[in-house]
């Protein structure tokens, strides 16, 4: 009985462990990348392309939470 209540106070750290993992490089290029783009030129120029371009990023950072939960 002592091993489970010393396992799973371990097994829910680990758990919280991996959900607590930050964001992949790619995830942070590309936030960087809209977060340029927002900032230049291409929100008087090209809107449409600017909003696509946040949707996906949306997308992206939607599915990566996702990830983090399971």
């Amino acid at each position: 009985m002592k091993f489970i209540s010393t396992l799973c106070p371990l097994t829910l750290a680990l758990a919280l462990g991996c959900a607590s993992t930050g964001p992949t490089p790619e995830l942070i290029d590309a936030r960087r990348a809209y977060d340029e783009a927002r900032q230049s030129d291409a929100a008087s120029y090209s809107p449409d392309k600017l909003l696509s371009a946040k949707q996906a990023l949306d997308k992206a950072e939607s599915a990566h939470a996702d990830e983090r939960v399971v």
